[in-house]
C-alpha cells in the first residue's frame, strides 16, 4: 500500500500534532520523582529480609489503556483465599473434564505476578488471560483498549469463573428445595460458620418463609444458598411495617461485593470515612404510603367487633359477623397474611396504608471482601456526570460486625431493631484514624492527582513553546502490536527507563517484545540497582534531584518503618477483616489513571502497571481517590489472633535465629583467627 504525497504529509503533520499536544503530560510526569518512595525502595532491596522472603513481584504491562484491568488483577493477587480456592477447583474441575481454561489461565497469572523474583522487576502481558474471558476489553489496533470501569472488569472476572465452575460441578439448574435438619450434611455451613469456607450455606426456612412453621411444626427446615467464589457473601433485607410489625420473610441474596455511594453533598466534604458510608448503606429506609395487608384485616376485624355490639342488628347477621370475626382471627393467627386470604376477606373503604421500614445487613459475609467506593455523582449545576474526589479514610482492618448480623440475631418484628446486637455494638474509633505523616502524604498524592487534571496552562505552554525535543518521545509507551504474544515478559530487551510521580514507567528507547511462549518466562535484567536507574546526564539528573528535594524538603518527611506495615489498634475478633488490596484512581470522569497497592510477603507494594516498588503503609492509608477495597477474612478461630500477626511473629523468630546464627558464625571466625595467629 503507498501513499501519495499529499497523504502522507497529512499523516505527518497530524502526528507532529498529537506529539506536541502530549508533551508537556509527559514532561511533567517525568519532572515529578517521588524522592521519598524511590528513596524507601532503595534501602528495601539491600535488606536481608526483603531478599530472604521473595523480593519483588511482578507488574503488567499497558497495553493501551489496560491499567483498569492490571489494578484489578494485582488485587485478586494479593488474596490467599482466591488462590486456594482456584488451586482446588482446578484439580477438581480435571477429574470432571470440565472446560475451566479461563480458571487455569488466571491462576496461572496470579501465581506469576507473585513469584520470588529477588532483585529483578519483570512485568508480563495479560493477552493469555483476555483471550478466555467471555466478553473481555474491546482493543482499538491504533489507540488500544478503551477505557473502562475498574468495577466492570472485576465484576466480569467473576462471572466467567462463576461460568467455568458451574460447568463441571452443575449439568443442569439447580433448584432450591427446602432441606429437613435430619439431612444436613455434616460438614454443612450454617449461618457465619467457617467463613473462610465457600459452599452452600443453609438458611432456616422458617425466616424465608414465616408460614413455613405451621406445614411442618415438628420439623425444621432449611434453605440452601450456594456461594460458588471466595468473593460470595450473603445479604438480609427486610420490608416490614412500622404499625404491626409484619414482614413477608427476610429476603436473603447472594453479593459479590458491596458498592458504597458517596453523598452528593460531600462534593465539597473533603473527608468521609468508610465507617460513616458503611452507616449509610444498612440505614434504613422509610417508604410512605404502603399498604399493609395486616394492619387492613385488623381494621376489618376491629369495624365487625363493633358491630356485633350493636343490639339492633338481625341475629342471623350476627352469627356471619361471629363466622367472619372466627375466619379473620385464624388468619391474622398466621406469621404473615398471605395475599389469596387478603383479597377474600380484606374490604376496599377500609384498606388502611402504612410506613414500612427497609433494612439490609450482611447476614454472612465473603472470605474476600470487595467494596466499591461510587464516585460518579450528578452535578446539578452543569447537568452532568462527574467525578467526587472526597477522601475516604479506611483501617487496615475492618471490624463487620456492626454491619452483620448472624441468622439467629434477626428481628422479624419490623418495630425493632433488625439486629438483636444493635444495642450491644460499639465500633469505637481507632488511632488509625489519625493523621500520621498526612501533611506529607497529602501533598505527595496532591501532585499525583494533578498529573490527570485539566489545566489552562498546559494549553498556554502548547501555543507559546515551539523548540521541544520530541524526539525520545513514544506515544504508545514503545509497545509494538503483537498480539500473539501470551504472558510474555515485556523486559527482554529493555533499554534504559525512569519511574515517574505516579509510578509508571517512561522509556527512552522503545522495548521490543518477547516472541509467544507457552510459560512465561522473567526478564534477566541486571540485579544491581545503579543498572536499573533512569540514564541521565550528570547535570540534568543532579538538577531534577535538587528540584524533588527543594519540594520534599517543604514538609518534613514522616518517620517510617522498617517493614513497611504497622500493628493494627482493632482487636482480633472473628468478624475481623485484614486489608489486602486498595484501587486507587487518579483523574476526572472520563480520563485518568488506576494504580494498586496490595500487601503481599509482609510488605507494602504500589503497582502502575509495569512499575513495583514498596511504600510505607502509611501512604497507602492516606491515599485520597479510593476506587476500590479489598479486604479478607483473617481470624484464626484455634488461636483467637489473626493470621497477620502470627506470620509477623514468625518472620520475627525467624529473624531473631538469624541473628544469633550469624553471631555464632562471627565468634567461630573469630576464633579460627585467633587459633592461627597463636
Amino acid at each position: 500500500m503507498s501513499y501519495s504525497p499529499s497523504e502522507f504529509f497529512g499523516v505527518f503533520v497530524i502526528t507532529l500534532f498529537i506529539l506536541k499536544l502530549s508533551y508537556p503530560f509527559t514532561k511533567r510526569m517525568y519532572n515529578n520523582n517521588n524522592f521519598f518512595s524511590r528513596k524507601m525502595y532503595n534501602n528495601a532491596i539491600n535488606d536481608k529480609k526483603f531478599i530472604k522472603r521473595g523480593g519483588y513481584i511482578a507488574g503488567l504491562v499497558n497495553d493501551g489503556n489496560t491499567c483498569f484491568m492490571n489494578s484489578v488483577l494485582q488485587s485478586l493477587a494479593s488474596s490467599k483465599e482466591l488462590a486456594a480456592f482456584l488451586d482446588n477447583v482446578i484439580e477438581n474441575g480435571s477429574e470432571n473434564n470440565g472446560d475451566i481454561k479461563f480458571t487455569e489461565t488466571l491462576r496461572e497469572l496470579l501465581l506469576i505476578l507473585n513469584k520470588k523474583y529477588y532483585k529483578e522487576k519483570p512485568y508480563f502481558k495479560t493477552n493469555k488471560l483476555l483471550k478466555t474471558m467471555s466478553n473481555g476489553p474491546n482493543k482499538n489496533i491504533i489507540l488500544g483498549y478503551d477505557q473502562e470501569d475498574a468495577q466492570e472488569f472485576f465484576q466480569q472476572i467473576l462471572s466467567d469463573l462463576e461460568k467455568n465452575i458451574k460447568k463441571p460441578s452443575t449439568e443442569k439448574k439447580e433448584e432450591r428445595n427446602n432441606i429437613k435438619e435430619s439431612d444436613l450434611p455434616d460438614d454443612a455451613l450454617l449461618g457465619q460458620d467457617d467463613l473462610n469456607n465457600v459452599g452452600t450455606v443453609y438458611i432456616p426456612t422458617e425466616q424465608i418463609e414465616p408460614n413455613s412453621v405451621l406445614e411442618n411444626p415438628d420439623q425444621k427446615l432449611y434453605s440452601p444458598f450456594k456461594l460458588i467464589t471466595p468473593l460470595d457473601g450473603i445479604t438480609a433485607e427486610r420490608i416490614g411495617c412500622l404499625t404491626c410489625g409484619e414482614n413477608g420473610g427476610i429476603r436473603y441474596s447472594v453479593f459479590s461485593g458491596l458498592s458504597l455511594n458517596l453523598p452528593s453533598e460531600s462534593l465539597n466534604q473533603s473527608t468521609l470515612k468508610l465507617s460513616e458510608l458503611l452507616n449509610e448503606w444498612v440505614k434504613p429506609e422509610i417508604i410512605e404510603g404502603v399498604e399493609c395487608n395486616r394492619c387492613s384485616l385488623n381494621a376489618v376485624r376491629s369495624h365487625l367487633q363493633d358491630q356485633i355490639q350493636n343490639d339492633t342488628i338481625p341475629e342471623k347477621l350476627k352469627i356471619a359477623i361471629n363466622q367472619r370475626l372466627n375466619l379473620l382471627t385464624e388468619i391474622l393467627s398466621k406469621p404473615v397474611i398471605e395475599e389469596d386470604d387478603y383479597k377474600k376477606y380484606h374490604t376496599e373503604n377500609m384498606v388502611r396504608k402504612c410506613s414500612k421500614s427497609k433494612q439490609i445487613l450482611i447476614s454472612r459475609p465473603p472470605p474476600f471482601l470487595s467494596i466499591h467506593i461510587n464516585r460518579s455523582v450528578f452535578d446539578p449545576r452543569t447537568y452532568m456526570i462527574r467525578k467526587n474526589n472526597a477522601r475516604v479514610l479506611f483501617k487496615t482492618r475492618l471490624n463487620l460486625q456492626k454491619w452483620a448480623c448472624n441468622v439467629d440475631e434477626i428481628n422479624l418484628d419490623a418495630r425493632l431493631p433488625m439486629s438483636k446486637n444493635e444495642h450491644i455494638v460499639q465500633n469505637e474509633e481507632s488511632s488509625e484514624d489519625e493523621n500520621i505523616g498526612g501533611d506529607y502524604y497529602a501533598k505527595l498524592h496532591h501532585r499525583f492527582e494533578q498529573e490527570y487534571e485539566d489545566s489552562e496552562d498546559e494549553e498556554n505552554e502548547i501555543d507559546s513553546d515551539d523548540d521541544r525535543d520530541v524526539r525520545n518521545y513514544d506515544p504508545l509507551n514503545g509497545e509494538e502490536m503483537n498480539l500473539s504474544s501470551e504472558f510474555s515478559s515485556s523486559e527482554d530487551e529493555q533499554e534504559e527507563e525512569e519511574v515517574d510521580a505516579l509510578g509508571n514507567t517512561i522509556r527512552n528507547m522503545p522495548v521490543r517484545l518477547a516472541n509467544e511462549v507457552e510459560q512465561p518466562v522473567p526478564m534477566s535484567n541486571s540485579s544491581s540497582e545503579e543498572d536499573q536507574e533512569p540514564a541521565q546526564d550528570s547535570e540534568s539528573e543532579s538538577e531534577l534531584n535538587e528540584d524533588v528535594e527543594q519540594k520534599n524538603d517543604e514538609i518534613s518527611i514522616p518517620p517510617t518503618n522498617g517493614s513497611m506495615t504497622y500493628s493494627s489498634s482493632v482487636p482480633a475478633g472473628p468478624l475481623i477483616y485484614s486489608l489486602r488490596s486498595v484501587i486507587v484512581h487518579y483523574g476526572t470522569h472520563n480520563y485518568g489513571h488506576y494504580i494498586a497497592f496490595r500487601k503481599y510477603r509482609g510488605y507494602w507494594w504500589r503497582i502502575s502497571d509495569e512499575t513495583v516498588y514498596i511504600v510505607d503503609e502509611t501512604e497507602v492509608l492516606s491515599t485520597p481517590g479510593v476506587f476500590m477495597l479489598f479486604y479478607e477474612y483473617d481470624y484464626d478461630s484455634v488461636t483467637g489472633r489473626m493470621k497477620d500477626d502470627l506470620e509477623s511473629l514468625d518472620q520475627e523468630d525467624e529473624s531473631e535465629i538469624e541473628i544469633v546464627q550469624d553471631e555464632k558464625v562471627k565468634e567461630e571466625e573469630e576464633e579460627e583467627e585467633e587459633e592461627e595467629e597463636d
